[in-house]
């Protein structure tokens, strides 16, 4: 029995994503909760199996999450560090996902081996994030206009 989900077809769409719609498609639906940087954090099995498919630890301990987040930043994958810090929002207690997501963009942006564009970006999404505002119209106006301008996908 195929749910509807899994009979849209998007032109285009590689079948790994098709296979992610399927899978949150028939999950048991999302919970969210707020943590203390006012993210929202969505928790489900099917999230968990996405981010293990993208080879995205699923951690709970922080002394794990901070060894991956500094390995992440030894391989120059900065914007993998600051995107898993902030996944793992609300993993833990004591855990500070806008602080540690902007730290990593910051020691990018710091980098001396990085392209000179890249460092730019990097800086420059650290300083957005580091002001974050859930409701606020100007700082996501801001957001908007200023990702347009960032080369990294992963940035925007």
């Amino acid at each position: 029995v195929h749910s509807a989900a899994s009979q849209a077809s998007v032109p285009g769409a590689p079948p790994l994503l098709c296979g992610f719609a399927q899978l949150l498609a028939d999950s048991a639906p999302a919970v969210a909760a707020e943590c203390s940087s006012s993210l929202l954090r969505f928790e489900s099995s099917a999230r968990n199996a996405i981010l293990r498919c993208c080879g995205w630890p699923v951690m709970r301990d922080p002394e794990a999450l901070e060894e991956a987040l500094t390995a992440y930043e030894a391989a120059l994958q900065f914007e993998r560090a600051a995107l898993v810090a902030l996944f793992h929002a609300g993993a833990c207690e004591s855990y500070r996902e806008l602080e540690r997501a902007v730290k990593a963009l910051e020691r990018g942006g710091a980098h001396p081996g990085l392209h000179p564009r890249r460092a730019v970006d990097l800086r420059m999404i650290a300083m957005v994030l580091a002001g974050f505002q859930t409701r606020s119209v100007l700082w996501s106006a801001t957001v908007q206009s200023t990702a347009r301008r960032v080369a990294s996908p992963h940035l925007r």
